[in-house]
Parts: C-alpha cells; structure tokens; sequence
C-alpha cells in the first residue's frame, strides 16, 4: 500500500515537472519517500518513471503544435481558395461590368445618332423647297418631244431588202464605203445593170427575197411581242402625236401592227356601206360617186330600216369595251368610242 502512495506521488509530481527542473524532482521524490518512511526502491524507478512522464508531456506539445500546424495550413487553404475565388468573381464582375458599360455606351451613340438624323430630316421637311425657273414654251416642247419618242418604241428591227432590185443594190454596195452622193450617181449604172440581168439571176434575187420577208416577218412579230399590248396601245398614240403636232417623221407616220390590240368596232353607217358594196350596185361607178349615193341612201333610210345595222353596231362596240378593258385595262368612251 505504502508503495503505491508513493507511485502516486511521483506521478504527481511528473505531471508538475514543467514547472521544476529536474533536480528538484528527485529531491522532493526522496523527501516525500523519508517522510512518508518508505524504503528507497532506488534512484532508478524514479528516473524511469519520470522519464516516462516528460516523455509523454513532451509528446503532448509537439502533437498539439503539429496539429495548430495543420489547421492552420487548412485554414491557410480555405482562406487562400476563398480569396482565389473572389478574385474570380471580382474579375468576372469586372468583365461583365465592362460589358455593361460598352453596351451602354453603344446604346448612347444609337440614340445619339438616331436623333441626329431624325434632327436632319426635320430640318430637311422644314426647308423651303427650291423654286424652279418656269419653262420656256420652246422648252416644254423640246420636253414633250422627248417624251413622245420614248414612248413611241422607235426601235424597230431593221428590214431586210423585199425586192429584187432592192436585193441587187444592197449586194453591189455591200462591203464599198460610199457617200449618198456617190450613190445617187451610181443608181443610173446599177438600174441600167439590173436591168439586163438574166432570168437565172433574177430568179436568184427574187428567191432571197422571199426569205427575207419571212425573217423580216418573224423578227417584227418577236420584237412586239417583247412589249405589252398596253406599252404598244401607247407607242402608237405617240407616234399619231409626233406626225400631228410636230411632223415627226416627215414621210408617212407608220403605226405598229399588233394583233393582240382590240379591234375596233364598226358603226351602223360602216354595216350599210359594206353591205351596199358587196350588193354590186356600184360596181361600174366611179368611188366617188358611189360614197356621195351610199350616204344619200344612209339619210333616207327609216328608224327600222337603220335598226338592222344598228344592233348589231351595239353589240360589236359591246365586245370592243370589254376587249379594251381586259387587254389595256381602259375605258371606252361611248361618244366617240375612242379609248
């Protein structure tokens, strides 16, 4: 029992040995050992026992330092994480807020821009039009002329010769630069050569022109066709205009053929006119005379007689304004039935 106090003891005592040296350790062990009037078990239990208990204190502060250590290195890596990703977020707000700005500042300049030229078009509502100088008579009709010959589709396809004399000079001049006045002296020779031309030759001729009557025949119809009935319905009242009001061409204004154009209708007195030809009443008669007698029996006639070339008038100017509607998208006018 005894051994055992002392045990106690000298655990007591190395577990306060950080707060004494070592040789007040063995003093006090000793002297509690006399007090106590237990035999010495000798310097060497002692010893070891305390040696144990500065093993196991010593041990203690290392594995507490080791593991302030490791917290703090874990907090040093939490906190260094912690900082690495607010950086992240910091850059991406700053990316995003520059972004921001940029649209912003975009935004701006569109809307800067947009009242600029908002600003200029009000501007240019709110000035006063320029006055234009009046045209001179003259020039209106240098203007209209234009105009009218723009529109009267001039551009025909060029013809080749219908005659055999026509064919015969074109091949004799061909490919020999001359002036108009070097052939109109020349026409007396090429007249009198044609005119001792065997018949071979003139059989010859006359076969060419045959062909070209045909191209010339198929090149027209391809080249109206290339415009709308309506562009030809106009180019004609152009050329009429030209040759009316101010002698375009000189020679003899030639309209365009179209066969897609309505045909206009005949009047009751054009029904008694070709009826009476085709009676053979006037066939020995000069045209004169038998226009003057046709229009002298056109007076005499009675309401009902007239009424036979009447209805059908009606129904033939019937068909014309439904033609000219469809085709020209017009309207006729019944007083002169003109469109």
């Amino acid at each position: 029992m005894l051994f055992s106090i002392g045990r106690t003891a000298i655990g007591r005592l190395a577990a306060t040995a950080s707060a004494t040296t070592f040789r007040r350790v063995v003093a006090s062990g000793a002297l509690a050992q006399k007090k106590l009037g237990i035999s010495p078990l000798g310097d060497g239990v002692l010893v070891r026992g305390f040696a144990a208990a500065t093993t196991r204190t010593k041990a203690a502060p290392k594995a507490k330092a080791k593991a302030a250590t490791a917290k703090k290195t874990t907090a040093a890596k939490k906190k260094a994480t912690a900082t690495k990703k607010k950086a992240t977020g910091t850059k991406k707000a700053t990316v995003k807020g520059a972004r921001k700005k940029t649209a912003a500042r975009k935004t701006r300049k569109t809307a800067k821009s947009t009242r600029g030229r908002a600003k200029g078009r009000a501007k240019a509502t709110k000035a006063k039009p320029r006055r234009r100088k009046a045209l001179t008579d003259e020039q209106k009709a240098v203007l209209e002329r234009k105009t009218l010959k723009e529109a009267a589709l001039t551009s025909e396809p060029k013809i080749a010769a219908e005659s055999g004399w026509s064919q015969f000079v074109t091949e004799q001049t061909k490919g020999k630069p001359e002036t108009a006045t070097d052939l109109r002296a020349k026409m007396g020779e090429l007249s009198a050569a044609f005119k001792q031309l065997p018949d071979s030759e003139t059989q010859r001729l006359q076969a060419i022109v045959e062909q070209n009557k045909a191209a010339n025949r198929a090149a027209y119809k391809k080249w109206v066709n290339s415009f709308t009935p309506a562009q030809i319905h106009d180019a004609n009242k152009a050329r009429k205009r030209l040759k009316r009001k101010y002698d375009i061409p000189k020679g003899f204004a030639k309209l365009i053929h179209d066969d897609r154009q309505p045909k206009r209708p005949a009047s009751s007195f054009v029904l008694f006119t070709k009826a009476r030809w085709a009676s053979g009443d006037y066939a020995n008669k000069p045209i004169t005379e038998s226009a003057k007698l046709i229009g002298q029996e056109w007076k005499n006639l009675s309401a009902e007689d007239r009424r036979v070339y009447e209805d059908p008038a009606k129904k033939d100017l019937d068909r014309y304004e439904k033609e000219v509607k469809s085709v020209l998208n017009l309207s006729v006018k019944r007083a002169d039935t003109a469109s």
